[in-house]
């Protein structure tokens, strides 16, 4: 004979009952911590897996941990229903019994074993025989327990007939209760272990937000208003109509919910913060529900939360890990439900807020940003650069630092220390990075850049080529190009240029002398060595690059930006001038060869001023300071002239710059 016991006997009864290299992580069902190797250093992450060979097994390993030395009573449920568990976990707590798993039809040997180690002697049945068949009730009974099934018609009623146990058990009804979707399972999830701290009862309710007429019924039998009624869940998961549906049974209401699964956690979590005053942190995958319906009994025998997370958390659950996560400062731990497959090592460390070492550095120009993964267990973070340190950091949370002294064309090294402590073990990660400069690199870019610009539509095209010979024999030969790629853009800076800086009284020589004069004393020279080419390679990169922007808005450039800016000042003004690519061999005053070579390639301008040629040349190569091109004929720099300039005997070319004007 089955020894079923109806609902009130029952109740009346057990009122009577008092991680250099990446972290590599291996769990099994009684391991502590995540291992973590890099180069000889082992570090533990605060981490205790509860898991077995399937959600059976892992139940019963919850079952163990709950309860090493036995207990009276065991709840039992269905592994593919999550309903009927989820909303028992109040009264599981309450029984001070631990929820095991039972297929419909077999009740697996792991689960029965696990009621003889407890030593139990009464297991409650959650749901109907749809779920858990008879057969497995008779099983039990024969087996010598005392066996009591708490169903009703559906979820709906079986919800409700636990609602009425809880208050057969306490003799009033509670004053709080939560209504989560009858849908899915999350919501269910996120409140199975506060709704059993706080003794409430869990309702489910449908997505229209109307409450089943089973539901009603207990709610109108409680004989008065109730306290408060939390809703769980954004309104897609729950109509807001639920509101005025509660409002004859309870006097206040309130909502808990964010536009997921995983901020409605983090919602919740935060906002019952007060109750959860157990240290630890209970891990679920977000992704099924077995492991969370056994184990958010646990964690609300341990007054603490049910988390649900995966390896890339939300900005909310980032938040709430932040302020109540696990830390070395706390001394909690993350105690995972289930096994690998259902809450990985990567979201394990996700809500540790440990990332592997690892650092990265993006070059500046002038300076360098350094960005390192976070540790929440940090001591410190200490930022070195060719084994010097550069600043210590002791926020776990500060993974950023910009290195602005670099002043010098070389290759940078830094390394990035982390010193952290886990259980009071001191423990020391590192990682590291450089950055590579090459000015071939740079120069073989924006001879490119120069060449498609040059050579684009067909407004660019060579117009000649021709040969020359320098000082020392050798010839060289250059291409004659049209700067007519000025846009609109470029139009309108050279018109706001004149307009401030030209007066009517000026000729055009001497707009050209000024612009010149300006270029040379306002300009920087752009080197690699300097940080200059990277600001330069933004912007063209961001396709802002133009001779024009470069010098009159920018105040920067090398050669090809000098040059192509003059030329274009003169175009504006009227001039017949061109930027010409190409190789020019350049002496001192004494012969020698200034270039390094007798041909290296440069940006140079050329005009025709009645009917002669010119080159025109800004940018600072003068040797003691000297602007030396200004509009020199079209041959190499043996054809000298000599000048006095501040009591000083200076060498200039045919055609030179002089008090403010063009000497030709």
């Amino acid at each position: 004979m089955i020894k079923k016991r109806i609902l009130s006997t029952v109740c009346a009864f057990a009122m009577g009952i008092s991680c250099f290299a990446g972290m590599q992580g291996a769990f099994s069902s009684d391991e502590v911590g995540i291992t973590a190797s890099a180069a000889s250093t082992t570090v533990n992450l605060p981490v205790t897996r509860i898991s077995g060979s399937n959600r059976f097994a892992t139940a019963v390993a919850v079952s163990r941990k709950a309860y090493p030395n036995g207990t009276e009573n065991v709840v039992l449920a269905s592994d593919s229903n999550y309903a009927d568990a989820l909303c028992g976990s109040p009264l599981a707590k309450t029984l001070n019994a631990p929820i095991l798993l039972s297929a419909k039809e077999i009740l697996p040997n792991t689960s029965k074993a696990e009621m003889t180690r407890l030593g139990a002697k009464n297991v409650y049945i959650l749901g109907g025989t749809a779920v858990i068949d008879e057969t497995i009730e008779k099983q039990l009974a024969e087996s010598g327990f005392n066996v009591v099934r708490i169903a009703g018609e559906d979820r709906y009623g079986t919800s409700s007939e636990v609602a009425k146990c809880l208050q057969q058990m306490s003799g009033k009804p509670s004053l709080t209760a939560f209504f989560v979707s009858a849908n899915d399972y999350p919501d269910a999830i996120s409140v199975s272990s506060i709704a059993a701290i706080k003794d409430s009862p869990i309702f489910y309710v449908d997505k229209s937000g109307k409450l089943d007429d089973k539901v009603k019924d207990y709610l109108a039998k409680c004989g008065r208003k109730l306290g408060f009624a939390y809703i769980i869940g954004g309104e897609s998961a729950i109509s807001d109509d639920i509101i005025e549906e509660l409002k004859p049974y309870f006097n206040q209401s309130g909502r808990y919910g964010g536009d997921n699964r995983y901020d409605t956690n983090a919602c919740i979590n935060t906002a019952f913060k007060s109750s959860f005053t157990g240290k630890d942190i209970y891990l679920a995958t977000g992704k099924d529900f077995p492991d969370a319906l056994t184990g958010g009994v646990l964690a609300a025998k341990n007054l603490s939360p049910i988390a649900m997370a995966d390896t890339v958390l939300t900005a909310k659950q980032t938040e709430y890990f932040k302020s109540y996560g696990v830390t070395e400062a706390k001394g909690n731990s993350l105690d995972i439900l289930g096994g690998e497959g259902a809450v990985s090592s990567d979201t394990a460390k996700a809500v540790l807020l440990y990332d592997d070492p690892a650092l990265t550095v993006t070059d500046n120009g002038t300076s360098a940003t350094l960005k390192w993964a976070k540790n929440s267990f940090i001591t410190s973070y200490q930022v070195y650069r060719e084994g010097t340190l550069l600043t210590t950091v002791t926020d776990p949370f500060t993974t950023t630092f910009t290195d602005k002294t670099i002043d010098k064309e070389s290759s940078y090294k830094y390394r990035i220390v982390y010193n952290f402590t886990v259980k009071g073990q001191k423990y020391v990660l590192e990682a590291s990075a450089e950055i590579k400069r090459s000015g071939f690199d740079y120069h073989s870019i924006m001879t490119k850049e120069n060449t498609a610009r040059l050579n684009s539509e067909k407004n660019n095209t060579a117009k000649s080529s021709f040969k020359t010979e320098n000082a020392q024999g050798a010839t060289s030969t250059y291409s004659y190009y049209d700067i007519k790629m000025l846009t609109t853009n470029d139009w309108a800076t050279l018109d706001r240029f004149a307009k401030e800086h030209f007066t009517s009284s000026m000729t055009k020589a001497e707009k050209v002398a000024y612009t010149l004069n300006w270029i040379n004393k306002n300009v920087w020279y752009g080197t690699v060595a300097d940080g200059g080419w990277a600001k330069i390679m933004a912007m063209v990169q961001n396709g802002t690059f133009s001779y024009v922007n470069c010098i009159f808005n920018n105040k920067i450039g090398q050669c090809n930006c000098y040059n192509g800016a003059l030329v274009s000042m003169m175009l504006y003004l009227g001039y017949d001038a061109h930027l010409v690519c190409g190789y020019r061999g350049r002496t001192n005053e004494n012969g020698v060869d200034r270039g390094g070579s007798n041909h290296w390639q440069h940006f140079w301008g050329e005009v025709k001023i009645n009917g002669q040629t010119y080159v025109m040349e800004a940018g600072n190569y003068g040797e003691d300071g000297d602007w030396m091109h200004l509009c020199e004929l079209y041959k190499d720099v043996e054809d000298k002239y000599q000048y006095t300039e501040g009591g000083k005997t200076k060498t200039g070319w045919r055609g030179y710059l002089k008090n403010g004007k063009i000497v030709l």
